[in-house]
């Protein structure tokens, strides 16, 4: 029980940073990715477990799951006792080393390119190597930004010569006009929806256009009505 409490008081604290910023105006569906952290949790299950097991200790509780019989399953005469294959993929993956491509210079990673674009010349286009070449140029200024719309500035804006060269520029335009959440729109109607519930007898349209304005703009109905109730028609404004 107390495993379960710990874990589902973690499990609810990312849902409400989440919920709270998706509310927020002017999130975008990257900062949204960024908060689907539950994937990432699971891997945290030893760490949850070691903190639950410290926490039922100080409260005197036990500290031991209750085991259960170890299901028997049939195993065919073809099938592997264990993944001998994934290991053997693993260990031939592992004489792959990326540390060459990321230490080569400019000139040798671009007859790199051309030369890979020549030899798939159905799958690559000719003009690969060269904005394989922007990119990298642009790549500590690329890493310097925090978010999509950042990025979609530097490549629109202030460097326009290149948008040609990244193609991913239409993307990040349609990705800027995804929605993420619709928060605001629910305020206005929640806001109708309590007029309506309190006035619903004597509700008109233009009434509830008028009303529901002064809710959702309520600060600036009360200045209003704190000046009206000053009466300071003939203070001169300086």
């Amino acid at each position: 029980f107390i495993f379960l409490v710990n874990m589902q008081t973690k499990i609810l604290e990312c849902i409400n940073a989440a919920s709270q910023l998706l509310q927020a105006k002017d999130t975008d569906i990257l900062k949204a990715f960024d908060l689907l952290v539950l994937m990432e949790f699971r891997k945290k299950f030893d760490e949850v477990k070691s903190a639950t097991l410290a926490l039922a200790a100080k409260w005197g509780s036990q500290t031991q799951f209750e085991t259960t019989r170890a299901r028997k399953v049939k195993r065919h005469f073809d099938e592997l006792s264990e993944d001998c294959r994934l290991t053997d993929a693993e260990s031939n993956f592992r004489a792959v080393q990326p540390n060459t491509l990321l230490q080569a210079g400019d000139e040798e990673l671009y007859q790199a390119a051309q030369r890979l674009s020549e030899h798939y010349r159905r799958d690559i286009a000719p003009s690969s190597p060269a904005q394989l070449l922007c990119r990298t140029s642009f790549r500590d200024q690329i890493a310097k930004q925090k978010s999509v719309v950042d990025l979609a500035k530097m490549l629109i804006v202030s460097h326009p010569a290149v948008t040609f060269t990244f193609t991913e520029v239409c993307a990040f335009l349609l990705f800027l006009t995804l929605p993420v959440s619709v928060a605001s729109s629910e305020r206005s109607f929640s806001k109708l929806k309590i007029i309506k519930n309190y006035l619903r007898s004597t509700m008109g349209q233009e009434r509830l256009s008028g009303l529901a304005i002064l809710s959702i703009e309520n600060e600036r109905a009360k200045k209003m009505d704190d000046f009206a109730e000053r009466k300071t028609r003939c203070m001169p404004f300086k």
